[in-house]
């Protein structure tokens, strides 16, 4: 059974944008940094720079400045990219 969750505005863009940088980072650079008990840096530094991590921080502390309808697209691409695609049956985004 499949269906899809509406969200208020347009969001694709968003989860467009965070597919294609999670795209960057596949299931064996996961591997990898689990195996190794590494922080995932360079995942890091490229949500950095592409100024996801800051999403929910107001834009006067340098943050997007976005708001919790925004944020859930972000997060939850972020979260499936970490899982991997088959994981739990789960698709690698929504």
């Amino acid at each position: 059974m499949s269906f899809t969750v509406p969200l208020p505005g347009d969001h694709e863009d968003l989860r467009q944008a965070v597919r294609s940088l999670c795209a960057d980072f596949p299931n064996a650079y996961w591997r990898k940094v689990d195996a190794e008990a590494a922080y995932p840096e360079d995942f890091v530094a490229a949500l950095t720079a592409a100024g996801w991590l800051s999403a929910l921080i107001p834009e006067e502390y340098g943050g997007s400045g976005l708001g919790i309808s925004e944020v859930a697209p972000i997060s939850s691409n972020l979260i499936l990219a970490y899982l991997g695609e088959h994981t739990l049956g789960l698709p690698r985004s929504y």
